[in-house]
């Protein structure tokens, strides 16, 4: 039989809180039910009806670590022991909560015994996975997802949360523009998005400007999944436009696209550029996302801030530059290289 009766461990206080209240939910309660203590007493798990017969169920928070100390002697206290072999100690349900994993094994033992459920604490690139294995996404958002956090898992919790009060399907069908809106932004941070158009224009010092405000609360594979996005569809239009269809509503039914600014803002731009032009951009986005996600040692703002100006340039002068992001990357190499020696 299963028993509400769970220990986590996570080094995140934010994570946790919004564990105590998922379970809870997956309990069949509510905040309403719920009792936060740092102490634990044997009245607590007395105490858990009312007279009116609602349900109370504790959430014990150990992370202040004498707090944690003082149950681990409470616990193996002899004393105190017979309170602790009743099958249910821990009332109608508790919630065992800390950031501390050193010293908590006599916790596990008693919660293990008791059959309930022990997690323990996980690395960053563990705790992503568990966050994104609530969700059905698609392989690539997934990837994207765990990409944008880096090693703040945390910043994961609020994204998942606001996907998992969406159908099965709805997940699986989201788009990474859809995600995007809900990543979190910093106070006065733009958009991630914003430094497009410009880049587009050919306006590599404005959209350089705005790409340093949006980053500010966001993170540089973001702005580089929108703009390969944004380079891809362009190149798309551009063999569309080849063909004879010129119509953007036609070529949006085509894309899978909305037909709105997101069509004719790159349709207006693919009239004027040749189609080696955009078919450079295209692939330029993909190198970019290999040298940024390992495959360079350059400092990853640089690295971006170069492959807008080389895009703003090329559509400028409607023409491949390919030698100054190649220059940009070898100059770049060889000022480690100096470093190191």
């Amino acid at each position: 039989m299963k028993k509400n009766l769970i220990f986590i461990m996570a080094d995140s206080e934010a994570y946790l809180r919004d564990e105590v209240l998922r379970i809870t939910k997956e309990w069949g309660y509510t905040k309403n039910n719920l009792k936060y203590t740092e102490e634990w007493n044997a009245a607590l798990s007395r105490n858990t009806i009312s007279l009116f017969g609602e349900v109370s169920i504790t959430h014990l928070d150990l992370s202040d670590g004498n707090k944690l100390k003082q149950f681990v002697s409470l616990i193996s206290d002899k004393k105190e022991k017979e309170n602790f072999n009743s099958e249910k100690w821990f009332g109608q349900g508790l919630i065992i909560t800390s950031t501390h994993a050193k010293g908590a094994k006599k916790i596990e033992n008693l919660v293990e015994k008791t059959g309930g459920k022990v997690i323990k604490k996980a690395t960053p690139t563990e705790m992503k996975k568990i966050l994104l294995d609530r969700v059905n996404l698609s392989p690539q958002n997934k990837q994207f997802l765990f990409d944008f956090a880096g090693d703040n898992y945390q910043i994961l919790v609020g994204v998942v949360n606001q996907i998992e009060q969406l159908d099965k399907d709805k997940q699986f069908e989201m788009t990474t523009d859809n995600l995007i809106v809900r990543l979190p932004l910093k106070p006065g941070a733009l958009p991630p998005w914003e430094f497009i158009n410009p880049m587009l224009e050919g306006n590599s010092k404005k959209a350089i400007e705005l790409y340093e405000r949006a980053v500010e609360g966001s993170h540089v594979l973001v702005t580089l999944k929108l703009a390969k996005s944004k380079l891809q569809l362009l190149y798309r239009i551009k063999v569309l436009q080849g063909t004879g269809i010129r119509d953007s509503k036609v070529q949006a039914e085509i894309l899978g696209e909305r037909n709105g600014p997101n069509i004719w803002i790159p349709s207006k731009i693919a009239q004027r550029l040749d189609i080696k032009t955009c078919e450079y951009l295209a692939n330029l986005s993909v190198k970019v996302e290999a040298d940024l996600k390992g495959q360079s040692r350059i400092d990853p703002d640089a690295l971006f801030k170069n492959f807008i100006a080389t895009v703003s340039i090329s559509i400028k002068n409607n023409q491949p530059f390919h030698l100054w992001y190649k220059n940009f990357l070898i100059q770049k190499e060889m000022l480690i290289i100096q470093n190191q020696v």
